[in-house]
């Protein structure tokens, strides 16, 4: 048996220090670790390769950091965040890039079925083999220092075309023939969510997301660092004016709080994945990484680095 994942909880943490803890944990996690989180003041979180001007709604938020993971700006706020750390040769990760969002987007469905909610994959909502495309998330993000935007969104990270062939082995791992994604093909069905111009993670689905009422509600993005991972994940209680009509558990008749969906969350995790938790901490090392490291995430030369 496996040994127990840390569990870290840190709720109404402030911006800086969520984004700090979360790269501290990927750089020196101690064990594999799940943290549950929300966010005080609310923030808007930039993806790593946005542009401010992508968001042209920005100020509606409180508060602004750039993540160091991909896809496009979330509203921490009416949410559970949760962070997953360990390292690359985990089975969680096994397989290719897209195989990892889908294993860790069924944990989360089955949590979300647990309050009443039936929720499914949008390949699976809109027909079969939505997942064309993911050549360019495959590639990028098995590399060594790499950035997968967004739950089966093509990758824009750049990659010199020499090392795209040592990165596509590479994602020929053991257990890659242990697919979890959906057939390739594509699908033209709208999502109600999907919207243009704004920048928002959950105005733009891809195929590996989790849909309820035909839009999306949680959204999802990968770095991957020196062997290591780390999953960014984001469910949505309830909506704000930046991000309008998406997905949420308290649209759908459930007023749950984020501390009990957490809960949830975690016996998802135990139910789907096998993987069993053990309470803990950040250890006084990590603390400190993570105190040093925030400061950047919110700092103008961060923020406008695009």
């Amino acid at each position: 048996m496996s040994a127990p994942w840390r569990l870290i909880t840190t709720f109404g943490a402030p911006p800086d220090f969520n984004m700090g803890l979360d790269e501290a944990l990927l750089e020196l996690g101690e064990r594999p670790t799940l943290r549950l989180y929300t966010w005080s003041p609310d923030t808007l979180s930039l993806g790593y390769f946005q542009k401010l001007t992508d968001v042209p709604d920005r100020e509606k938020a409180s508060h602004l950091v750039r993540r160091i993971t991909g896809g496009g700006a979330i509203h921490h706020t009416k949410e559970l965040t949760f962070s997953l750390t360990t390292n690359a040769s985990d089975p969680l990760y096994r397989g290719n890039v897209a195989d990892s969002y889908v294993r860790i987007h069924r944990a989360v469905m089955h949590a979300l079925e647990q309050v009443g909610i039936k929720a499914e994959l949008a390949c699976r909502a809109i027909g079969p083999g939505a997942s064309a495309g993911l050549t360019g998330l495959q590639l990028a993000a098995e590399s060594n220092d790499s950035i997968a935007p967004d739950a089966g969104q093509e990758s824009t990270s750049p990659m010199d075309p020499a090392k795209a062939k040592d990165s596509s082995a590479a994602a020929e791992a053991p257990g890659a023939a242990d697919s979890t994604t959906c057939p390739g093909g594509t699908s033209t069905t709208p999502v109600d969510s999907d919207l243009e111009g704004t920048g928002m993670c959950f105005h733009k689905s891809t195929p590996q997301d989790i849909l309820w009422a035909n839009k999306k509600g949680v959204g999802s993005a990968q770095r991957r660092r020196g062997g290591r991972v780390l999953h960014h994940g984001s469910i949505k209680l309830g909506t704000s004016p930046l991000e309008g009509n998406i997905a949420t558990l308290s649209e759908s008749g459930s007023n749950i709080t984020p501390q009990d969906f957490a809960r949830i969350l975690v016996e998802a995790f135990t139910a789907t994945l096998g993987i069993r938790f053990q309470r803990g901490a950040p250890n006084p090392v990590e603390l400190e990484h993570a105190t040093v490291l925030g400061p950047r995430y919110s700092s103008e030369e961060f923020l406008n680095r695009r």
